[in-house]
């Protein structure tokens, strides 16, 4: 009988690789505020009546070419901005060396919706990433490459608690999509409100468990590296098992993408961190477990083959978790 082939590839990144992601990881944790505009450069010209003076020249909104007067050349102002600049021009090198050399990393629109939800004090005041953003960011962080990476365009942020905000809405309140935990008498995928984001978000199940547990990395943009809370990977993984068994059609896409991103971080998780998942399955619910379960007959036809040890590492803590 031939070995059923897996549907996804690993690839661990060396370790010269992981020493320039933490230090891409430690340039975004030292930013007070995502810079949402390109870096430009200083010019400095003479004036008429002698000295010399600089500008900030960059583009803005719309495109539009701006110039920051900084006062006269060698000011304190000026030498500032130039160190500004600097660290600005290193975190879009780094950015761009990190999607070279096979970083997970988000199109740029995308950053920059990421950038102003990190601006606007998110990440911190209560806010989780999930969903597939956070999914390519938590394997940078575990140092793997997965292909295909299975994905959608969305910007997906859940909240257990009413996130506080470092500065205020803009009129019109949060227009991006966020998800919440749902209730008990709620449906799964319903619409409620959010009120201190002007709102409404969509439920989605057993969410209280998948973001009870996170952590900080980072977002790979075109320009930017953007600091962000995700769930913990082994949690990720077995929520992915768990929804996987609530989605709705025997071929709705989501169901295979849901069990393969479970799978990779079942393969990772088995070989870098098996107790990280001994100790998110405590965590499971009876429910949880009971879905969990039903998906485990498709999860296994996607490990059986290649990956034979991670599966019985998820067969071990399901069986073993008490419903």
């Amino acid at each position: 009988m031939s070995r059923r082939k897996s549907p996804f590839v690993l690839q661990k990144h060396a370790p010269p690789l992981m020493a320039l992601f933490a230090e891409a990881v430690e340039w975004a944790t030292s930013q007070s505020r995502i810079d949402m505009q390109p870096p430009g450069h200083i010019a400095v010209e003479p004036r008429d009546r002698g000295g010399r003076y600089a500008y900030w020249v960059r583009y803005g909104p719309a495109s539009k070419l701006q110039r920051q007067y900084l006062g006269a050349a060698g000011s304190e102002k000026h030498l500032e901005t130039v160190a500004a600049l600097d660290g600005l021009k290193r975190i879009k090198e780094q950015a761009k060396n990190l999607r070279k050399l096979g970083f997970e990393a988000v199109e740029h629109d995308a950053a920059l919706v990421i950038a102003e939800l990190c601006n606007a004090g998110i990440f911190t005041g209560g806010g989780i990433l999930i969903g597939t953003r956070a999914f390519g960011s938590i394997l940078n962080h575990l140092g793997y490459r997965a292909t295909p990476f299975l994905g959608t365009q969305d910007v997906d942020i859940a909240r257990l608690k009413a996130i506080k905000l470092a500065t205020p809405l803009p009129a019109g309140g949060f227009a991006e999509l966020l998800l919440v935990p749902g209730r008990l008498s709620s449906k799964p995928y319903s619409v409620v409100p959010v009120p201190e984001l002007d709102a409404h978000a969509t439920t989605l199940p057993f969410l209280d468990y998948l973001i009870g547990d996170s952590w900080q990395t980072i977002i790979v943009g075109r320009d930017h590296l953007i600091p962000v809370r995700c769930p913990q990977p082994a949690r990720y993984c077995l929520h992915k098992l768990v929804v996987a068994s609530l989605r709705s059609g025997l071929e709705n896409p989501k169901i295979e993408k849901d069990l393969v991103q479970a799978g990779i971080l079942a393969a990772i998780l088995h070989e870098e961190d098996p107790g990280a998942i001994d100790e998110a399955a405590d965590a499971l619910s009876a429910a949880m477990v009971k879905h969990a379960r039903k998906s485990f007959p498709r999860i296994e036809k996607l490990l059986a083959g290649e990956f034979p040890a991670a599966l019985e590492m998820l067969r071990g803590v399901i069986n073993s978790t008490k419903d």
